[in-house]
Order: C-alpha cells, then structure tokens, then sequence
C-alpha cells in the first residue's frame, strides 16, 4: 500500500501550510502504522523501479510517500519509514477543467507522451503515471447544482470504461486510476433539490483495474519478463 501525504493545509487557521512542528505531529501519527517500509538513509533510491517483490515478502507493507513544500524536511522520520517524492518520483498532472471532452483528450495525450514501457532504455518512459479522470469545478459551476462536483464526476465515469480503457495499450497504461466519486456513475444531486439523492455503489473500477494488469501490463513483455 501506498500513502500519499500531499495537499496539506491548516483547515482552521486560513489554509496556512503546515509548520515544521505540525508535519513532525503528522509523522508521529502515521508511526502507529504496522509494518511501514523503512530504510536507513534512503537519501535519493528511487523506490517505484524495484519489483513488488522487493517490498512484499512474508507480508505486506506499507509506503508513506509525503510530498513536502520548501522548507519542510523528514529529519529522522526518513529512517523511520518516512519517504520524500523524490523516492517515488510520479508524473501526476491532473487538467484543470470541467469540460469533459478536453479532460479526456488532454489526460490520454499525457500518457501518450509520457508512458511508453520498452525494453529500449533511449525510447523507454516509465515514471510511475496517475491518471486523473476527474473534473475541476470553475466559477460558473458553483451555485449550479448540475454542475456539483459528484455529477461532474458521474458525467465521465462511463468514458473510463470506453474511451480511457480502449486506449490504454500494452506499452502504454496508468499505474493508478484517480477518479472522484468512486464507483458512482449516476447523479447525485438534482434541480431544484439540495439534497443529494441516495445512489448505489459500483465495483466496476477494481474490474477495470484487474483488467489493465491483465489484459494491459500482463501482454508487456518487457515488464512481464516472457
């Protein structure tokens, strides 16, 4: 398993960053986590080109992964099982809008470009890719109720199956699906009603997910290793 701690703002005192004193409270917190990966001055290794298992053994383990703004440093906590992003650098660039059609284009032209697992290191792109199938509310869409932000989810849940999916090749697929929403294609909240609309659940995506590592990276021979 893999924590991401990112986006970390003091909600009651005016979204401030955290303090050095306020990460080191974090660390301390995520300490009680059973079975932590730790390494003795990981300095810069880059983690995310080891095999699985390399990490998994006789048990799982779990990678904490922070990404710290200028500043801020690990100290100690980096030979306690603490990570900075430079230990799992990943290329995450989410689209900024909430137009559909132009998040899509512009998420699947990123793994194009950035994603292309060969066996030839000159032409290789293999930076650990997140996806982000998700839609960003903009000024207009705040007091519009078709526009909240689980309906502009809902709106694209279907494409990852059909358009995302399809173009996800063997060479060419996503490490992690980001999707807001999680299993919920249809509308939550509806005009004139505030109140969202109790909605069923879907298991879909971990589907599509066994079927990218399947049906994706298990025909790469370069990463399958056959």
């Amino acid at each position: 398993m893999i924590i991401n701690l990112s986006h970390t703002l003091d909600t009651d005192h005016d979204y401030k960053d955290l303090t050095q004193t306020q990460w080191n409270d974090l660390f301390d917190t995520f300490k009680g986590l059973n079975n932590r990966l730790t390494n003795q001055n990981p300095a810069r290794i880059d983690f995310s080109q080891r095999r699985l298992n390399e990490f998994i053994q006789d048990r799982a383990v779990v990678f904490l992964r922070s990404e710290l703004p200028a500043g801020i440093t690990l100290g100690n906590y980096a030979n306690d099982g603490f990570f900075t992003a430079e230990n799992w650098p990943v290329f995450d660039s989410y689209s900024n809008s909430n137009d559909g059609v132009a998040m899509m284009d512009d998420q699947l032209r990123k793994l194009k470009e950035n994603r292309n697992l060969v066996a030839d290191s000159t032409s290789r792109k293999d930076t650990f890719h997140v996806l982000s199938w998700t839609l960003t509310q903009q000024a207009e869409d705040v007091l519009n109720f078709d526009r909240a932000i689980m309906n502009l989810a809902a709106s694209v849940y279907d494409p990852l199956f059909e358009r995302a999916y399809n173009a996800f090749t063997p060479q060419s697929f996503p490490n992690v699906l980001f999707v807001d929403a999680l299993g919920v294609r249809d509308k939550t909240v509806v005009f004139p009603f505030e109140k969202p609309k109790s909605v069923s659940v879907s298991a879909e995506i971990g589907s599509l997910a066994v079927a990218v590592n399947f049906g994706k990276a298990g025909r790469n021979k370069y990463i399958s290793g056959r």
